[in-house]
């Protein structure tokens, strides 16, 4: 279903802007607000999983241990070879973190204490070729390549990852698109599958968990909506 931006959000109801200058010059690849006001971030953490930020962007000590890949690698050569996005539960206590080159699904306390990991439905990990030397090693991508999660939110009962699984030899700059959602517990059951019709950048879901929103780009930009089974909104 197409979102019609003056039907379905009118006035009144879009929460108001605000921007927050971000210290520390830390490259990240997913922000959310957590616990007491904070936000957590993954990216090019030089110490530790989570970025920590306070409300004014005053930048904090880090959170929990990069433990993804490795460990005869650099920590910033697996960064690139583990991008990651993270979804924070309503009650700002539990972190879900999506691997973007991989199927991995894991969960965190705010704290950063791993607590566990999800079914994971094919078992593969990044495929790249480390270049450079030093601190100017960078990965690249060969044609194996492929992309896993491209998008990650939650519920209090569930998890819902948005999932590619393309090689990069076979779709190239589309690779990053999807058109499966696995739906987890907090457990890291996998409940179910949606199947999508059309290639999408990113999901969100709505407070009841009826409606999963989607960002398209083709033939144009737009934003769709999917109604969520009520088979899956009653699994757990």
């Amino acid at each position: 279903t197409p979102v019609d931006l003056d039907r379905d959000f009118p006035e009144g109801r879009f929460v108001p802007r605000r921007s927050v200058q971000l210290a520390g010059g830390t490259e990240l690849n997913s922000l959310r607000w957590a616990s007491s006001g904070l936000l957590l971030a993954t990216g090019f953490v030089s110490d530790g999983l989570f970025a920590v930020y306070d409300s004014s962007g005053r930048q904090l000590p880090s959170r929990g241990a990069w433990n993804f890949g490795d460990a005869r690698l650099s920590t910033f050569v697996r960064q690139q070879a583990y991008p990651t996005k993270i979804a924070i539960d309503a009650s700002l206590s539990r972190i879900a973190l999506a691997t973007g080159y991989s199927d991995r699904v894991e969960f965190f306390e705010a704290s950063g204490r791993r607590i566990g990991v999800a079914e994971r439905p094919f078992g593969f990990e990044p495929v790249f070729v480390v270049t450079g030397k030093g601190a100017n090693q960078f990965i690249a991508s060969p044609p194996d390549m492929r992309d896993g999660y491209v998008g990650i939110r939650v519920s209090d009962s569930r998890v819902y990852a948005l999932f590619s699984g393309r090689r990069y030899g076979d779709f190239k700059a589309r690779a990053s698109f999807a058109r499966h959602v696995h739906v987890y517990s907090w457990t890291g059951r996998l409940l179910a599958v949606l199947a999508l019709d059309a290639d999408v950048l990113d999901i969100a879901i709505d407070a009841d968990e009826r409606w999963l929103y989607a960002v398209k780009h083709d033939p144009f930009p737009g934003v769709v909506a999917y109604s969520i089974p009520a088979t899956v909104s009653r699994m757990r």
